[in-house]
């Protein structure tokens, strides 16, 4: 396997009608594959110091309309306009840090913190012409815990809607066309956590004296019924746009499918939703057959997991949500 391709950490997902790219930053990339899993790009060939590269990324957003993937540095503080052969069209230097953010067909959405006081969080809208321009607050936020993070995402977006959760708050917000459409308070029967008895608390202090505490909405996807998420804990949450009533659930199962997964790849474009196999997952199912000398069980997609190397990417299952 080319080490161009190889991916260690999903952050997000982005997917357009015949590639989705994998925003990997640990690995301080963005790759493309076609949806046969085939290579086919990365932003290798942008790491560096010169005009138009960049040296660590943040977080990155596909414009489906304008066939575009934006890209969010933080080394230096810059959004790069990509096209989907990921070569730069654009690079637009910026003054301000974004933790997380999203687009529509107007605006992006950029999770900003306020770098001299942790505990404080803006959601900001950008008109995307104007990324350097005057930008209006649209969710305040200071009750955050310093150096406290979750693994997760704290915003998404469907190209319709951003769905936002800010970090160490329990209120989900729909936005649509630059204005909160709606927002509900989600209730976890007690189990979300006390700013006032954590406040003074920072990082590894924090979550040691709170294992069993919600604190964290993260990895939300929504359809126009319902919204699923994860926590701090990795608890798989669905909930009823309606109804306001949801349950959690350990994992999803499906019939047709060996595997089932609770964690959830905030995923963008053509699809809503990403699950992501481990290949040494898949490696120690075939093994198991191997050893009882039987064959895989047919399934559809039984030819993809007789591909998969134990050492390999894992694999990508995609979804809509209805």
């Amino acid at each position: 396997m080319e080490q161009e391709s190889v991916i260690n950490s999903i952050k997000r997902v982005l997917c357009a009608d015949d590639l989705c790219f994998i925003v990997d930053t640990d690995r301080n990339k963005i790759t493309s594959f076609d949806y046969n899993g085939k290579f086919i790009s990365s932003t290798s060939h942008l790491i560096g110091h010169a005009t138009n590269e960049y040296l660590h990324i943040q977080d990155a957003a596909i414009d489906i309309q304008q066939k575009r993937i934006y890209l969010h540095c933080d080394s230096p503080y810059q959004m790069m306009i990509l096209d989907y052969d990921l070569n730069v069209k654009e690079t637009i230097k910026l003054e301000e840090f974004f933790r997380e953010f999203t687009l529509d067909s107007e605006f992006i959405y950029a999770l900003c913190p306020d770098l001299t006081n942790e505990s404080r969080y803006e959601l900001r809208k950008y008109r995307k012409e104007n990324i350097t321009g005057d930008y209006d607050i649209l969710v305040e936020q200071n009750h955050a815990i310093a150096r406290a993070r979750g693994l997760g995402k704290h915003m998404n977006g469907n190209g319709r809607s951003t769905y936002v959760c800010m970090p160490f708050d329990n209120t989900l917000y729909e936005i649509t066309s630059g204005k909160i459409k709606r927002s509900w308070k989600l209730d976890f029967s007690g189990k979300w956590f006390d700013y006032e008895q954590n406040k003074n608390l920072m990082g590894y202090q924090f979550t040691q004296a709170n294992p069993n505490v919600l604190w964290s909405v993260q990895n939300i996807i929504a359809s126009d019924t319902a919204v699923l998420f994860n926590t701090n804990l990795s608890d798989l949450f669905m909930a009823s746009l309606n109804t306001d009533i949801g349950a959690s659930y350990s994992s999803f199962t499906n019939d047709s499918i060996p595997f089932s997964n609770s964690w959830l790849l905030p995923t963008s474009g053509k699809y809503d939703v990403t699950f992501a196999i481990p290949a040494t997952q898949i490696a120690g199912y075939k093994e198991w057959y191997l050893n009882q000398g039987t064959e895989i069980p047919k399934t559809p997609i039984r030819h993809l997991i007789e591909k998969v190397e134990g050492d390999g990417n894992p694999l990508l299952i995609f979804g809509k949500m209805k």
